[in-house]
């Protein structure tokens, strides 16, 4: 695979590109909730947590109302405060600690999501544990992204790249299993 010329990329504050909110004083990503296990039932709703496996899902279970802090997200980006990050395509909650990155300028699919979820985590790279990347934190986070002739992220040539990487990729798998035959 060649090499991406990113001589022409430009650097974008996280609060710049996906939704915020303003808490004490405090520019802040929506992020989940402490809920008790006990408050917990088995369901179809992915959990999100900390982890770094399995697209951070610990678990999947029912909506809960009771629980004030209980939110749902749909289509975004899950980042954790140790750094893991995974592009969540459907409706999840968030564990205490997991922070939900929308995007304001377009609605994320599977190629735009993994890209961003890359550049993300290029960003993120030299955090250590120490760190823990907090909700009022994260909105100072820069990423570097392709951008277009007016300087905006350029997310249909992320689209694309995506695309083309997925198409190359089961290309060599189908040769691979051909030769392996």
């Amino acid at each position: 695979m060649k090499v991406i010329d990113v001589s022409k990329w430009k650097k974008f504050n996280i609060c710049e590109l996906f939704y915020t909110e303003k808490r004490n004083k405090k520019i802040q990503v929506p992020t989940g909730a402490a809920v008790p296990k006990k408050d917990l039932t088995e369901g179809a709703i992915p959990r999100i947590t900390v982890t770094g496996i399995n697209n951070g899902v610990n678990g999947y279970f029912s909506e809960i109302c009771k629980n004030k802090n209980y939110r749902i997200y749909d289509n975004f980006i899950s980042v954790s405060f140790l750094g893991t990050v995974f592009y969540q395509a459907g409706k999840a909650t968030l564990d205490m600690k997991v922070h939900c990155l929308k995007p304001l300028a377009i609605q994320l699919n599977r190629y735009t999501g993994q890209y961003l979820v890359t550049c993300i985590r290029r960003s993120l790279k030299k955090s250590k544990y120490s760190d823990q990347i907090s909700s009022s934190v994260l909105p100072q986070l820069d990423i570097y992204l392709p951008v277009d002739e007016t300087g905006k992220p350029d997310f249909a040539y992320m689209e694309s790249y995506m695309r083309n990487l997925e198409s190359a990729v089961s290309a060599s798998l189908t040769h691979l299993r051909s030769a392996l035959r």
